[in-house]
């Protein structure tokens, strides 16, 4: 099963609000595990978020990492991973194909906790762009 980049956008935005045993749910890495495609996480790390929360995102998406199969020139039924930060602006913190080593992806999945406001539209056009552009081809 393939999920949308904005659907896995939205469930990460209301992870923080439905309470803190949520984002220790394995529903939606069990549906992908096996299966192949793109994924761009957007985090929001802006001020409406508490600080609190945003580590908790950070480790869902470090966990979903962990439970995926990273594209390789030697698996090459896995996936490719993009993270966007967002709060006043948006940031590109690694595209698609930047990594291909599990461990290196995980380590650059801890950004910081920046504050301010919601640039959510700057994210939503980030992780379009990123998604359309995406390729297999290492």
């Amino acid at each position: 099963m393939n999920y949308d980049p904005l659907i896995l956008l939205t469930y990460l935005t209301r992870l923080t609000h439905v309470g803190s045993d949520a984002y220790q749910s394995s529903s939606l890495v069990a549906g992908c595990v096996s299966s192949t495609g793109d994924i761009v996480f957007a985090l929001d790390a802006s001020g409406s978020i508490e600080e609190e929360n945003f580590v908790r995102v950070v480790q869902f998406v470090g966990s979903v990492v962990h439970s995926l199969t990273i594209l390789t020139p030697q698996t090459p039924n896995g996936f490719q991973v993009a993270l966007i930060s967002f709060a006043d602006s948006a940031d590109i913190r690694f595209y698609l194909n930047t990594y291909t080593d599990k461990e290196l992806m995980l380590a650059a999945i801890n950004v910081p906790y920046t504050r301010g406001r919601t640039n959510l539209d700057q994210a939503l056009r980030y992780s379009s762009s990123l998604s359309v552009q995406s390729t297999f081809n290492l």
